[in-house]
Order: structure tokens, then C-alpha cells, then sequence
């Protein structure tokens, strides 16, 4: 499956996986080998709103939840009553991985958010190198 993620949520769950391995109870950890590129067709599913993170103690498994991205006021049908209006429910993935695999998420996560567009040091948008890294809010 691929989801949608903005690069912060990319480099904020990657941070905050590596904290997580670190207060773990000792185990070997070498990072899996495995093949974490994109696969073709690349068509996200939705877009990811919320991550949660889980420690499944009797499995050893770290579980990763996203949760989608539900815009209240997307309705195809126009609303008659705002308070009879039912909220969308939201999808949620969850992963459950192991210690190797998070690891090797860790590492993948921040090569791609390092190959991104580096961020304006003002307002943090990406910058533009069709604009020779010129951002508007320097103006």
C-alpha cells in the first residue's frame, strides 16, 4: 500500500522510532536488507493525518498506525443540518514491525527526506531551485 506523508511526519516518525528502539530492553539489531523502495504504480491510497506508535511486548513488535487525513467539510452531498452531519470515518494501516525492520526504516526515512528540497530558513517551506532557492517571504 502507499500512503501520503508530508516530509515532516517522514523525518518526525523516523526521530521518534529511533528514541523508541533506544528505550527498548536490549536485543541485537542489524538492520533488514530488504528492498524499501517505491513500487510502481505509485498511487497513494490517502493521505496520512495522524501516526501512532505501539510496543507489542509479547511479539516484539513496534506497530505503526496511520490514521487518513479526513477533510470535515469534503461532502459530495450538501449539508441540510450541521448537527445531523455524520463525519467521514477516517481509514487507518497498521504495521506491525520488527526491531531489523524499523531500523531499516529509520535509515530509509532519512535518506528520502535528505534528498528532498531543502527548506526556506525563514517560513520552512521547500525552496524552489527552478527560483535559485529564492523564497517569496524574503521579499
Amino acid at each position: 500500500v502507499s500512503l501520503k506523508l508530508e516530509k515532516q511526519q517522514v523525518a518526525a516518525l523516523a526521530d521518534y522510532l529511533d528514541r523508541v528502539l533506544a528505550e527498548l530492553p536490549e536485543a541485537p539489531i542489524d538492520p533488514d536488507d530488504g528492498d524499501l523502495g517505491l513500487r510502481e504504480p505509485v498511487v497513494a491510497a490517502w493521505t496520512v493525518g495522524s501516526l501512532a506508535i505501539a510496543y507489542a511486548e509479547d511479539l516484539d513488535r513496534l506497530i505503526v498506525v496511520a490514521e487518513e487525513l479526513v477533510d470535515p467539510g469534503d461532502s459530495s452531498e450538501p449539508a441540510v443540518d450541521l448537527l445531523d452531519v455524520e463525519e467521514p470515518e477516517p481509514a487507518e494501516a497498521r504495521f506491525s514491525l520488527r526491531r531489523d525492520q524499523v531500523a531499516a526504516l529509520i535509515i530509509r526515512a532519512r535518506d528520502v527526506v535528505a534528498a528532498g528540497r531543502p527548506p526556506c530558513r525563514f517560513c520552512g517551506r521547500p525552496l524552489e531551485s527552478r527560483t535559485g532557492d529564492w523564497c517569496a517571504c524574503r521579499n
